[in-house]
C-alpha cells in the first residue's frame, strides 16, 4: 500500500496543505479502524467537493444544447454554425487531454484544479457578455479548457485519498458527474432563460463555478505522502518509462479510437435531439429539454452498475461491445418515432450508453502495460472521447441539412458498428 500511495503522490505533483497536517496515507490505510477514522471520513468530503466541481463544469458544457433554437435565432446562424458551440468545447478538451498529465506534474493537482474552475467561470462570464457569435464561440473554448483539465485533476485527487479496496466505489460515484450536470442544465436552462434570457444561463454557470472554486480551495487537500524508501525511488524512476509505454500501446489507442467512434455516434443525441423535438415534433423548449435529459438520468444507474456487471462476467469487452452494437442499430428509429416511443427510446439509450462508458473506462487499467501508466491511458481515452465530440456534431449537422433527420440517422448506423468492431480487437487482459 505504501508503494501505491507514495507513487500516486509523486506522479501527480507536489502536495499542498491547507490547515492542519494529515498523517501519511499508507499509515492511515494500514490501521484497523481506517474505515471509520477521521482521515477516511474526510476522503468522502474531498470526493463530494471534487464531484461538485466536476458537475459545475458540466453545467457549462450543457448550457448550449437545450437553448440551441434560441441561440440560432438570437445570433442568426444555421444549425451547422450552432453545432460549433458543442464542437469547440470538445476540441479544446481534446487539446488539453494529452498535455494534462504534464500540467499536473508541473502545477500539482490543487493549483491545476483551481485553474480549471477559474477558466470555466471566466469563460462563462465572457459568454454572457458576448454580443457576437464569434465571441461566444471563443468563450466556449475557454470553458472547454477548464473542463478538460478538471476531468483529469478530479480522478487524480480521488485516487490519492482512497485505497484500492474502496477506490472503485469512489470512481463509480465520480463517473456520474457528466450525466448529473447534463440533467440539471437540460431541465433548468429553459426556465432560467425564460426569466432572464439565455445570458442568465451563462451567468448561473459562472457563479456556480466560482462557488465550487471556493469550496475546492477551502476543503480539498492532498494527504501527506509517506517518505520514500530506496526501492520506492527506483520504482518511481520506472514511471517515466511506463508513461512512454502508454503512448506506444497499440491496444490503448485502439480503445481510444473505438470510444471516439462511439462518441461520434452517440454524442449528437444530447446535442441535437431537443432541437429535433422542437422543430419536427412541435414540443416546447422546456418539454424537449426535459426529454433530452432522460438518457442522462438512466445512464446514472447503468454507469454505477456497468463496472460491477463487467466484474461479474469477467469481461469488459462484452459489456462495451454488445450495447454499442444495439445502439448503432437503434439509429434507424429516433427521427421517425412519435408519442410514447420517444421517452422509451431515450431511456433505453441511456441505459445502454452508461454501461458502455463504465466498461470502457474500467478497461484502461487492463490495457496499459503497467499500473504506473494508467494515468496516461486515461488521458489518451479522454483525447479520443473529445475528438469524437468534435467530429460528431459538425458532421451530423451537415448530414441533416443534406438528407434530413431520418437520413442522417441511417448514416449513423455504420459509425456505431465501426465503434463496436474496433473495440472488439482491443487486447484486454
Amino acid at each position: 500500500m505504501d508503494e501505491v500511495a507514495s507513487g500516486d503522490a509523486l506522479e501527480t505533483g507536489p502536495t499542498f496543505s491547507l490547515g492542519r497536517e494529515f498523517p501519511p496515507v499508507a499509515d492511515l490505510h494500514d490501521e484497523p479502524s481506517a474505515a471509520t477514522s477521521p482521515m477516511a471520513r474526510y476522503a468522502w468530503v474531498v470526493l463530494t467537493v471534487v464531484f461538485v466541481a466536476g458537475v459545475a463544469t458540466t453545467l457549462s458544457q450543457y448550457e448550449a444544447p437545450p437553448l440551441l433554437p434560441v441561440l440560432m435565432r438570437w445570433f442568426r446562424v444555421d444549425l451547422s454554425s450552432a453545432s460549433s458551440l458543442m464542437s469547440i468545447f470538445a476540441l479544446t478538451g481534446a487539446a488539453v487531454a494529452l498535455p494534462s498529465g504534464y500540467i499536473l506534474r508541473r502545477l500539482g493537482p490543487m493549483t491545476a484544479g483551481l485553474s480549471a474552475l477559474a477558466a470555466v467561470a471566466v469563460g462563462g462570464a465572457m459568454g454572457a457578455l458576448s454580443t457576437s457569435f464569434g465571441v461566444l464561440l471563443i468563450s466556449r473554448g475557454i470553458e472547454g479548457l477548464g473542463l478538460g483539465l478538471i476531468a483529469v485533476v478530479a480522478p487524480t485527487v480521488i485516487a490519492q485519498w482512497f485505497p484500492p479496496d474502496s477506490r472503485g466505489a469512489a470512481m463509480g460515484v465520480w463517473a456520474t458527474w457528466v450525466p448529473v450536470g447534463g440533467i440539471l442544465m437540460f431541465n433548468v436552462a429553459p426556465a432560467i432563460a425564460g426569466l432572464g434570457g439565455w445570458q442568465a444561463v451563462w451567468w448561473v454557470g459562472a457563479v456556480v463555478c466560482l462557488i465550487s472554486l471556493a469550496l475546492f480551495r477551502l476543503l480539498v487537500r492532498l494527504p501527506q505522502p509517506t517518505r520514500q524508501a530506496p526501492r520506492e525511488r527506483a520504482e518511481v524512476a520506472l514511471k517515466e518509462s511506463a508513461f512512454r509505454l502508454a503512448l506506444g500501446n497499440r491496444s490503448m489507442w485502439l480503445l481510444a479510437l473505438a470510444f471516439c467512434l462511439y462518441c461520434i455516434s452517440q454524442g449528437v443525441s444530447s446535442s441535437f435531439y431537443p432541437t429535433f423535438l422542437v422543430a419536427k415534433r412541435g414540443l416546447s423548449l422546456s418539454a424537449a429539454s426535459s426529454l433530452g435529459s432522460l438518457p442522462m438520468l438512466t445512464s446514472i444507474v447503468s454507469c454505477l452498475i456497468g463496472g460491477v456487471i463487467s466484474d461479474r462476467l469477467g469481461s469488459r469487452k462484452l459489456v462495451y461491445t454488445i450495447p454499442t452494437v444495439l445502439l448503432a442499430v437503434s439509429w434507424v428509429f429516433p427521427f421517425s418515432i412519435t408519442g410514447w416511443q420517444i421517452p422509451v427510446f431515450l431511456a433505453v439509450s441511456g441505459l445502454l450508453g452508461g454501461a458502455v462508458a463504465a466498461a470502457v473506462w474500467a478497461a484502461v487499467a487492463e490495457v496499459v502495460p503497467q499500473p504506473a501508466a494508467v494515468g496516461m491511458g486515461m488521458a489518451i481515452l479522454m483525447f479520443g472521447q473529445s475528438i469524437g465530440y468534435v467530429i460528431g456534431p459538425a458532421l451530423f449537422s451537415r448530414l441533416v441539412e443534406m438528407v434530413g433527420w431520418v437520413g442522417a440517422g441511417y448514416m449513423w448506423v455504420p459509425v456505431g458498428l465501426a465503434a463496436a468492431t474496433t473495440g472488439w480487437f482491443v487486447k484486454v487482459r
